[in-house]
């Protein structure tokens, strides 16, 4: 047992010992904690109140990438009523890169405390990049738990800029949690063009997750123009994957006006793959061959053309379409266009010479003579 006088001196030299360590720092209560209900004993109040202070002053113009992680663990910490002060230090640093990343870090943290300040703050941001970067992380954290109260807000926005951008970016996150329901915002936009980009956006991740959902969903489309955007990357789906030659068929079997458009895009997708697919398939398909290919023969012409290991074959496959002189002059027309661009002009001039007269014929010659 130790004796009273042992005890004291032993605290003596304990206290001692932990002055001598912190003699060149304040004993002060921190005042940025004072808003906490309970107070932390003085001592842990000078270790928190230190820690705080050793990155607050790194997050100034000349904090570099290295010391942003420093800055992230502080922003994490600060209490609301320095929010307001913590965007004034973000919004003066000169690194564009480091502001959007703090400003992720701040505006969900805002978001919890008031969301009416983190809206307002965001929206006050006089830079449109960094405002959308605010507002983006604003959003995002609202749709976590509310995804029809983001959407409803940021259907008001009147910055039509701003508005698109959050837009497609709750479509995309809708996108990870119901295919259904990106869907329906997509189809629920007014502007045709902003429609018709979010259309393509669903029918690309949805198709990643499930083909044949996204094709049936596809084409239920009354909108004839709505249908082409999301047929379009189911084509690219399935020519990138184990089906390339439905890829071709499902093209062909599309709406007359815009079949076109998406054998063209089949043609190069699989033609990129492997040149063999697209050759197979056009062989198969002479018999039923007719005029709205053009544009997917001219694609064909210009792969093979890129290959130096094909060019050879050029004339060889445009004698397989010499009946059906269009087709033949397409797929000429975009060997030779591909050869020109890239200075063989004398073989560009012997494909010119199996084509007949025409347009192609005409693109072609003024090609040459530039």
């Amino acid at each position: 047992m130790i004796a009273p006088a042992a005890a004291f001196r032993m605290c003596f030299l304990a206290l001692g010992l932990v002055a001598g360590l912190m003699s060149q720092e304040s004993w002060l209560p921190a005042p940025q904690f004072r808003h906490t209900a309970r107070w932390l004993p003085a001592a842990s109040q000078h270790l928190v109140a230190a820690e705080t202070r050793a990155a607050a002053p790194v997050l100034s113009p000349e904090t570099s990438e290295d010391d942003a992680p420093l800055v992230d663990g502080w922003l994490a910490r600060i209490s609301p009523h320095h929010y307001q002060g913590a965007l004034g230090q973000i919004l003066d640093h000169p690194a564009p890169m480091l502001r959007h990343r703090w400003l992720a870090v701040l505006f969900p943290k805002w978001w919890k405390s008031s969301k009416k300040d983190a809206l307002d703050y965001a929206m006050g941001i006089n830079s449109a990049s960094l405002r959308h970067a605010a507002m983006k992380s604003v959003i995002s954290e609202w749709a976590r738990t509310d995804h029809q109260g983001a959407w409803h807000y940021v259907e008001q926005i009147g910055d039509p800029m701003l508005k698109t951008s959050l837009e497609e970016h709750l479509i995309a996150d809708a996108g990870l949690r119901s295919h259904s329901l990106a869907a329906n915002l997509a189809l629920s936009l007014a502007d045709p063009f902003t429609k018709r980009k979010a259309v393509a956006q669903v029918a690309t991740t949805w198709s990643q997750a499930d083909i044949i959902r996204s094709q049936v969903w596809a084409e239920s489309l009354a909108d004839e123009s709505l249908r082409r955007a999301a047929m379009g990357p189911v084509i690219v789906h399935l020519a990138r994957g184990s089906q390339p030659h439905r890829a071709l068929d499902e093209a062909m079997k599309a709406d007359a006006s815009w079949s076109r458009d998406l054998l063209a895009l089949a043609i190069q997708t699989t033609g990129y793959q492997n040149l063999k697919t697209p050759l197979i398939w056009l062989r198969n398909r002479r018999a039923t061959a007719h005029p709205s290919m053009q544009l997917a023969l001219r694609e064909l012409g210009e792969l093979i053309a890129n290959d130096p290991s094909q060019t050879g074959r050029i004339a060889a496959t445009a004698h397989e379409f010499a009946h059906q002189a269009p087709l033949r002059d397409a797929f000429l027309s975009g060997a030779a266009m591909s050869l020109i661009a890239r200075g063989h002009f004398d073989q560009a001039t012997h494909l010119r010479s199996l084509m007949g007269p025409g347009i192609e014929y005409e693109d072609v010659s003024k090609a040459l003579s530039r």
